[in-house]
């Protein structure tokens, strides 16, 4: 085992840092500040590292990031530096705190801000940051990254290429800009984090599989909340035990018929992504470039368990309720994420096969009292994906119990009680072509 320092000491190298700063830099985390979610990303955003925070429009993936902002220019004693990379729209700097007039003149000193809207300004930038003798960015946010990538494909489109030469091109430039980003992340001890937009795939003919597939959104109008597939039967057979199955097909010709509603019409549901995987160049080679991020972390709607509860019971006022912001966490690293699409192909085909994986689930919401994301009280609940054949379809807008792709999401309440109301939400999921 005496080539494991050599082979180490490569890889350092290739990074542009020592075998020194690999055992003995060990910097503090950046914490959210939404307890939960730092303790599902092992006490926060770890340095050295690539993040991709993505969602629908509004959800506040800004407003996280100003937060992200505020907590690393405080961290460290205030000895951090923090830069901003504005794509299409400028940061609102009213939103960063200041609270006193010393400490909002030492913040925009180690506070900066570009603005870059094309990928190769952002090729050429890291490039050029790498080599840079100054301070270094312990924190980089690039808001609206995923459109900017989504601008460079369209480009690639308008040359003449076809789909499968820009998928191809598409995870080549990514691998690249990757690569340069995680040396900079690695020599510089720096995080840094993607906020991205998510678009729907339920249009999307290819038989592609990841995380997402396992969440099925609705639209009601402004909003994404969420719709799952649950079977009659196990309405039935699962009524007064501690635990829901739900499940539902893969993405394939059935699931699509079953969107259109069996009637030849779209329904209203829409199949959330990453836009960085959701776009004209999708493809089944994102896998090259997926493993330079850390962890993927998608923001949706969701409803307050607390007023489901009270507008079930009272039947008034069924779409007048609170929301909340979910979390869910994906790491694209663990062994049971890499088998899980092998899994699912050979469950279609045999039947048998079962594969349990675990994401984590946040509940958090905005504090406008303290202007603050924070954790929603009992927000933290396992979500277990296992393959199982698809059956009949409804709808319950929890995000704890959602499915999408060939699999079976178990939720087991904390206090392992399973209501009537689990069955009776059906009639609060708006369908606008229904009514």
């Amino acid at each position: 085992m005496s080539w494991i320092p050599h082979l180490v000491a490569e890889l350092g190298m290739s990074f542009g840092i020592s075998l020194s700063q690999l055992i003995v830099d060990n910097p503090e985390p950046l914490l959210s500040g939404i307890s939960e979610l730092d303790e599902s990303l092992n006490v926060g955003f770890q340095s050295r590292s690539i993040y991709e925070i993505y969602g629908p429009p509004g959800i506040g993936k800004t407003k996280f990031g100003i937060q992200l902002v505020n907590n690393g220019l405080s961290r460290n004693s205030g000895q951090d530096h923090v830069l901003w990379i504005e794509t299409h729209r400028c940061i609102p700097w009213n939103l960063v705190k200041n609270e006193e007039e010393e400490e909002e003149e030492d913040k925009i000193k180690r506070f900066s801000k570009v603005r870059l809207n094309k990928f190769t300004q952002l090729l050429i930038f890291f490039q050029n940051l790498l080599k840079e003798e100054r301070d270094p960015y312990q924190l980089i946010i690039i808001d609206g990254f995923s459109q900017t990538i989504c601008d460079h494909i369209q480009i690639l489109r308008n040359r003449g290429m076809d789909e499968k030469q820009i998928h191809n091109v598409k995870c080549n430039h990514l691998i690249l800009l990757f690569t340069w980003m995680t040396k900079y992340t690695h020599s510089k001890r720096s995080t840094i984090i993607l906020l991205d937009d998510c678009m729907n795939t339920s249009y999307q003919q290819l038989d592609l599989h990841s995380f997402e597939d396992d969440f099925e959104m609705v639209d009601d109008g402004s909003n994404f909340f969420v719709r799952s597939t649950m079977s009659n039967n196990n309405n039935n057979n699962n009524n007064g035990s501690t635990a829901t199955s739900f499940s539902s097909s893969p993405p394939s010709a059935s699931s699509r018929d079953r969107a259109f509603g069996g009637r030849g019409r779209r329904r209203n549901i829409q199949v959330l992504k990453s836009a960085l995987v959701a776009n004209s160049a999708m493809g089944a080679k994102d896998f090259k470039w997926e493993i330079f991020l850390k962890c993927r972390i998608g923001f949706f709607w969701n409803w307050k368990e607390e007023t489901l509860r009270a507008d079930n019971f009272s039947k008034t006022h069924r779409r007048q309720f609170d929301r909340c912001r979910l979390a869910i966490v994906f790491d694209p690293h663990d062994e049971r994420a890499k088998t899980l699409s092998d899994s699912r192909e050979r469950g279609r085909k045999r039947g048998i096969d079962q594969v349990d994986m675990q994401n984590k689930i946040i509940k958090f919401d905005y504090n406008t009292e303290e202007g603050v994301f924070e954790s929603v009280n009992n927000a933290s609940v396992p979500l277990l994906l296992s393959f199982k054949r698809p059956s009949a379809m409804t709808s319950t807008p929890t995000m704890e119990s959602t499915s999408q792709c060939s699999s079976t999401v178990q939720h087991i309440p904390d206090d392992q009680a399973t209501t009537a109301m689990e069955w009776e939400m059906d009639e609060i999921v708006h369908d606008s072509e229904e009514e």
